[in-house]
């Protein structure tokens, strides 16, 4: 509630310029005709704090204009120039007003001090339009105006909004099951294809790299150089054996020429063994003759020692050829052998060198095929610990998503017609009832009782959608609706409601202070039974807070006790009803 001090305005409504000073408490009378301006000064309270009006309609008079106000929390004032209107405001006991950005973000932050304009018009502004707004509303239309002052009309706007959030969480988690459901499959598709992998790799052994094998190069090299040698030592006995066969040669050549001298020798002697040439028959001389059988000696002598050397030397040759051919026969046996060694260990090398490269090929292909089985065991792994953990986070997502639509079907459970809001309209119907009939105690000396009925459940299971008013009266135990109640008896009613409806939105709302209270025009359909009624009440709510009660019923005025009054006319006020 807010408690006002001043008001100025200018180029507002009918007003040029006006400046109010409010009392703190009591009776305010404000008289004056329809169209003076009387109802201009509450909708100036409505523009400068909160930029809108009672009556929904253009304020300013012109293009200039301004409306300030002094309340007990702030000063505010609204400008209008052309077709801009801003606001500066401040808190009253502050020295400096505070800067903003823009005029929304202003009224934010002073609607954070003053509270909502709607708060205010329910608690603080009483009109007779207003007046028959409750009675006179269809029974849905009841429920929806006190769900609006209760403030119940934003479960409507959360409900929308649960609902909506709900649908959209049914199928975002429609959406991840279907996700979860995929990857349970591709895990359960990769366990197997780890498993098997694991099963080739068990079925597979881990290859042996073989060992190079012992080569024999310094043996061979060992045999090489030997058999080089011992083909020279044959050769040197090819060398001797030829030697010896042309010496053996040479030396039956020799006997056989001694052989032939000693023949010619002996043939010339026989010739000359007549004493006479054979050919020419002459006498062959003793001396001549005696020679030449000196020298058929001689040559017999020398052939014959010439045959016991040749002899000789043939033995000598032939013990030399029999042992030098037995060493080359051994030589050459020795030779052969190991040529054969060679051969044997370099052919052993060749086939194990052979048959290493081929266990080095079979090993390089079984480390590939291991290689290949590894990755694939790798590779399967990680795609299980992938899957497992996208399973894991879907899981823990569907978990949640189901979380949040467990909460959100609560909450709509809970803001729905059978929740809260059938909880809190329930007891706020009750407060509006009682504070109603308190107020119906006063106008109609108990005369007349109003019962405000709730939601009813229908048959169906359903909930109905309505506020029902049923009054009790002088015509027994009866209820009646309120059309069928007196003319009397529906100002009286629809004053309690508005009373009673202020009452329950300042509660609602969380409003202690009384702050300042306008009564626009609501008391003037009243009889003057009802009058006197309300003035005691109304003298009864200004014992703590000021009433400003707008009227031009002279029998009101004739009855109001007003501990201030002023009479407006075309925009001027002046002290006095």
């Amino acid at each position: 509630m807010i408690t006002l001090n001043r008001v100025e305005m200018a180029g507002f409504l009918v007003h040029k310029k006006t400046g109010l000073d409010f009392p703190k408490r009591g009776v305010l009378l404000v008289t004056g005709e329809n169209g003076s301006g009387k109802s201009s000064i509450p909708e100036g309270i409505a523009v400068a704090l909160w930029g809108k009006t009672l009556r929904g309609t253009d304020p300013w008079a012109g293009d200039v204009g301004s409306v300030f106000v002094n309340t007990d929390r702030v000063d505010a004032t609204r400008t209008r120039k052309g077709s801009r209107t801003s606001l500066n405001w401040a808190l009253s006991d502050a020295t400096d007003g505070s800067s903003y950005e823009t005029t929304t973000k202003a009224q934010e932050a002073l609607e954070q001090v003053v509270g909502s304009f709607d708060v205010w018009r329910r608690t603080s502004v009483f009109s007779s339009s207003d007046a028959m707004h409750f009675s006179l509303a269809t029974d849905a239309e009841r429920k929806r105006l006190l769900e609006e002052i209760l403030g119940i009309e934003r479960f409507d706007v959360a409900l929308d909004r649960c609902r909506s959030d709900l649908k959209g969480k049914v199928l975002d988690l429609s959406g991840i099951r279907g996700e979860l459901s995929d990857w349970e499959s591709r895990l359960a598709e990769r366990k197997t294809r780890q498993s098997d992998a694991r099963v080739a790799m068990e079925k597979t052994a881990d290859p042996i790299e073989p060992t190079p094998p012992e080569m024999h190069e310094a043996q061979l090299a060992s045999w090489k150089t030997e058999a080089t040698e011992l083909e020279k030592h044959v050769a040197a006995a090819l060398a001797d054996l030829r030697r010896l066969a042309d010496e053996h040669t040479l030396s039956s050549v020799y006997v056989t020429s001694a052989r032939k001298d000693v023949q010619g020798s002996k043939a010339k002697a026989d010739l000359l063994s007549g004493g006479r040439c054979p050919s020419c028959e002459q006498a062959i001389p003793q001396e001549l003759r005696t020679r030449l059988a000196g020298k058929v000696t001689e040559t017999a002598a020398l052939l014959e020692l010439a045959e016991r050397k040749c002899r000789e030397e043939q033995e000598r040759i032939a013990s030399e050829r029999t042992e030098t051919e037995a060493e080359h026969k051994a030589l050459s046996s020795k030779l052969s052998a190991r040529r054969l060694d060679m051969q044997r260990v370099a052919q052993a090398d060749e086939e194990a060198r052979k048959r290493y490269v081929r266990e080095r090929q079979l090993f390089a292909e079984a480390a590939e095929q291991r290689a290949g089985l590894e990755k694939r065991l790798k590779d399967a792994s990680a795609a299980v610990l992938e899957a497992a953990d996208k399973a894991v986070g879907a899981r823990e997502r569907v978990a949640a998503a189901e979380r949040e639509v467990t909460l959100l079907e609560a909450v709509e459970q809970v803001l729905g017609l059978r929740g809260v809001r059938a909880h809190v309209l329930g007891r706020a119907l009750k407060g509006l009832e009682a504070v109603a009939n308190a107020w119906l105690d006063r106008l109609s000396g108990g005369e007349i009782r109003t019962r405000i009925r709730p939601y009813v459940e229908k048959k169906t299971g359903g909930v109905s959608d309505a506020i029902s008013i049923e009054v009790t009266g002088p015509w027994g135990d009866d209820w009646k609706g309120y059309r069928a109640t007196s003319q009397g008896q529906r100002r009286r009613l629809d004053i309690a409601f508005l009373m009673a409806l202020g009452e329950v939105s300042r509660a609602a709302s969380g409003v202690v202070d009384a702050g300042t209270i306008f009564f626009d025009e609501v008391f003037d359909a009243l009889d003057d039974a009802g009058v006197d009624s309300m003035v005691e009440a109304l003298h009864a709510l200004a014992h703590d807070r000021l009433c400003v009660v707008i009227t031009h019923s002279k029998y009101l005025v004739s009855r109001v006790r007003a501990d201030a009054a002023w009479h407006v006319e075309d925009g001027h006020v002046r002290l006095g009803a």
